[in-house]
């Protein structure tokens, strides 16, 4: 698949990087280095991010659901001021420094061509630079010699043995036709390059076959005594056959030596030494004393390091904790610097996946540190506070209680408020993992804030972000519906899903909701009072659902209890409603609840009709009279 890659640094070019959906991020990395390296500014330091998210280099692409022509951000690590760089050929260039300019900017050809001290990602692009040289060195003293054997083929025929032309010339044909094309910047082109380990293979095969049979006419040689010139002509060309084939089995030689130093070099692929070190640079004692003890700009490179390598494995991340890990990220998770605050978030998230590390968290007051993110001014940072949060409360109901007992309710209803999609589903599923713990969902039912907080979640329109929030909801008005019904806003939202939706479980759970409207005398009024009523519970009716259209004909009834005024339910013509559900529905409790409804609003409307025609009866004599 193609990816497009987009700078700031480069605001003319867009990149195409060929990947495949299953390879590394860092595998796509190493393919922009060596677009870098031609350009002039090579550096490892940089970032791939998609969709706001940075790209971990252990990851693949089907990881973060990349597809085909996609479009990503290549954001480097550290800023600084544009100044002078060298060129490819060690001349320097001198460009004028930029008056408060802040740019990515990338270090020079010339870190790569020795004149300063190179890191091990370094070392391994200039590795893979001279291996892709020397093969396309290689294959172009390949076709050389077969321009050689080509001259073979045309002077065999004048030997003893002319008949050799013909399998000398088949070999020279075959290189010809099946040679793979390679440049360094433009790697294989055509179709041969896919095929060439079968190539070189083949070639030296008949190239050893035919360098033994130059070597058999070579050396062997016939007998001629007599002095007559036609034996001593037969003499010249004998001695002219054994130079011949002598000098072309050096040359075949040659080519299969080629063609065996090719088959080594084409297992090496772009990417193949760098990705190694792009997932795990440095050693970890390293990395931990430079995010201790080392400078703003070293703690950075540290922190972007952790992420990194935790990235890479569980036993990678055991050796992170035992090193005094979660520390150290911790206290760089406080740093002033957004970049270091980012990568240290990235790699406690990343950590807290292992249970095990998750308790050594909370037992160090880490649940603290993730809830004092939770206000950053940085979405990237919420973001990654709020996923390590979901880690901690998933997998263990003592870090509920923990979560709880360190204020982060408060903090959770706070960032509710200002959260974005997909966080807010990681969000929403935070509470409703809060609320599966029995003593946690009865402090949550006596609060208005986490409801409302809820409510706020379900009005970004986005299924999986509304579908959490309204199944907490629903728990929470089960143990008090006190604190759901009163939030106005929630119900207009609940009658309009229909309009907003053909997710019938997202139905479901708004009628359940409703029902706790219906069975409140003072909350029955809004739902009686609400313009789109009828037209909501007709939607959920033509559902297929039994489930929901049984929570439909409840509705209904519930309101038709809790009502005073039954008089003004019949007005509603919800009548219609349960016309359907009982012609229509395949559950048996549905079809009595609605033909039970329709019973109730009967009578209602015989009573009101025989009431009018009472009080037309009164009103004639007394106008008559008048």
């Amino acid at each position: 698949m193609l990816i497009y890659v987009e700078s700031k640094a480069f605001p003319s070019k867009t990149f195409t990087l060929v990947c495949n959906p299953h390879e590394t991020v860092a595998r796509a990395r190493a393919q922009m280095l060596h677009i870098l390296f031609e350009l002039g500014r090579a550096e490892h330091q940089f970032r791939f991010r998609f969709k706001g998210e940075y790209l971990r280099d252990g990851y693949t692409f089907e990881d973060y659901r990349i597809q085909d022509n996609s479009v990503i951000k290549m954001v480097p690590m550290s800023k600084r001021k544009r100044g002078s760089y060298a060129t490819v050929f060690g001349q320097e260039q001198s460009t004028q420094d930029v008056a408060g300019a802040d740019e990515h900017v990338f270090s020079s050809r010339a870190i790569l061509l020795g004149q300063e001290e190179l890191d091990d990602v370094q070392k391994a692009l200039r590795k893979e630079i001279n291996i892709f040289e020397r093969r396309e060195t290689f294959l172009g003293n390949f076709k050389v010699l077969l321009w050689i054997h080509f001259l073979a083929t045309v002077l065999s025929f004048t030997t003893i043995y002319w008949f050799s032309s013909f399998w000398t010339g088949a070999l020279m044909l075959f290189g010809f036709l099946y040679c793979p094309n390679y440049t360094r910047l433009g790697g294989f082109v055509g179709k041969h390059g896919m095929n060439k380990n079968t190539f070189v293979i083949a070639f030296a095969g008949g190239g050893i076959m035919n360098v033994t049979a130059s070597l058999l006419m070579g050396i062997y040689a016939f007998e001629c005594d007599n002095e007559e010139s036609t034996c001593l002509r037969k003499k010249e060309q004998m001695y002219w056959s054994i130079t011949f084939y002598l000098g072309q089995a050096f040359f075949l030689v040659c080519s299969v030596l080629i063609c065996a130093i090719l088959f080594h070099n084409f297992k090496t692929e772009v990417g193949d030494l760098i990705e190694t070190h792009l997932v795990q640079i440095r050693d970890i004692d390293k990395v931990m004393k430079s995010a201790k003890t080392g400078s703003m700009k070293e703690r950075r490179g540290a922190a972007f390091e952790l992420a990194s390598l935790a990235a890479t494995g569980d036993d990678t991340k055991f050796r992170i904790v035992q090193e005094g890990g979660l520390p150290a990220l911790m206290n760089l998770c406080l740093s002033q610097d957004q970049a270091t605050q980012e990568y240290a978030i990235e790699a406690i998230s990343e950590l807290l996946t292992v249970p095990v590390i998750q308790d050594q968290f909370v037992e160090l007051g880490g649940v603290r540190t993730m809830c004092a993110l939770l206000h950053s001014k940085e979405n990237r940072v919420v973001n990654e506070a709020v996923t390590a949060l979901s880690y901690i409360v998933s997998d263990s109901e003592a870090n509920r209680q923990v979560v709880i007992g360190e204020n982060g309710l408060e903090d959770l209803c706070y960032v509710a408020e200002r959260i974005q999609v997909p966080a807010s589903r990681i969000l929403a599923a935070i509470f409703l993992e809060l609320v599966f713990t029995a003593e946690i969902r009865v402090m949550l039912s006596q609060q208005s804030a986490p409801a409302t907080s809820l409510v706020h979640l379900c009005k970004l329109r986005d299924a999986e972000t509304q579908r959490l929030a309204l199944q907490t909801l629903e728990l929470l008005a089960i143990e008090n519906s006190d604190v759901i019904i009163t939030h106005d806003s929630l119900l207009e939202l609940l009658l309009s899903l229909p309009n907003l939706t053909d997710d019938e479980q997202l139905f479901l759970l708004a009628g359940k909701i409703i029902l706790y409207y219906a069975e409140s005398e003072l909350a029955c009024q809004k739902l009686v009072e609400a313009e789109n009523l009828k037209f909501c519970l007709m939607e959920l009716a033509y559902s297929l659902d039994p489930l929901l259209q049984n929570v439909v004909a409840k509705i209904i009834l519930a309101m038709i209890d809790s009502h005073e005024n039954k008089d003004e339910i019949a007005e509603l013509g919800l009548d219609e409603v349960l016309i359907h559900i009982r012609n229509e529905s395949a559950d048996r409790d549905a079809w009595r609840m609605a033909d039970h409804g329709l019973m109730i609003l009967h009578n209602v409307k015989q009573t009101t009709d025989s009431n009018k025609s009472k009080s037309l009866a009164t009103d004639l004599p007394t106008k008559k009279a008048l």
